[in-house]
């Protein structure tokens, strides 16, 4: 059986899927140089041709490095090559994390909270608790209990 040709989205899907999932506007050839893609017979999104190479790798890297430091930086916080707008970058780290921990809920079930969404509505459909567990795991090396925050 032969499986389906992954591809990778085209460096404007990329910049509109973050402008979708986050409300951050970001230009991903201005931020980290990420080149136009080829248009084999006229399509940009041609599947056989969105191979991605180790250094476009690399700078899909660094535009999600940019991007974590835009929902992270404070407000006298330095983001560097981004063209940071602290009042946007506020809103969408606000519409990503509307569960606190506190006394009454753990930093974990915070963010299983704020994850269980966003996964749902980034991958386009239902997400399993197996799902999202394996994403938790990903917040602290080793999968530990509670989240680094």
């Amino acid at each position: 059986m032969e499986l389906p040709t992954l591809r990778r989205l085209t460096r404007y899907e990329y910049d509109r899927t973050l402008h979708d999932l986050l409300g951050i506007d970001f230009n991903s050839q201005n931020a980290v140089g990420i080149p136009e893609e080829p248009v084999p017979l006229g399509f940009d999104n041609m599947a056989t041709a969105m191979d991605i190479a180790p250094t476009l790798m690399e700078k899909y890297m660094a535009a999600a490095d940019k991007i974590l430091e835009r929902l992270t930086a404070g407000p006298n916080g330095k983001v560097a090559d981004v063209g940071d707008d602290w009042n946007q970058a506020q809103a969408a780290h606000n519409a990503l994390f509307k569960v606190k921990p506190g006394k009454e809920m753990s930093a974990r079930d915070a963010a299983h909270a704020d994850l269980a969404p966003f996964v749902q509505r980034a991958w386009r459909r239902p997400v399993s608790e197996a799902e999202i567990e394996a994403l938790l795991k990903l917040l602290r090396p080793g999968g530990g209990a509670e989240p680094p925050f």
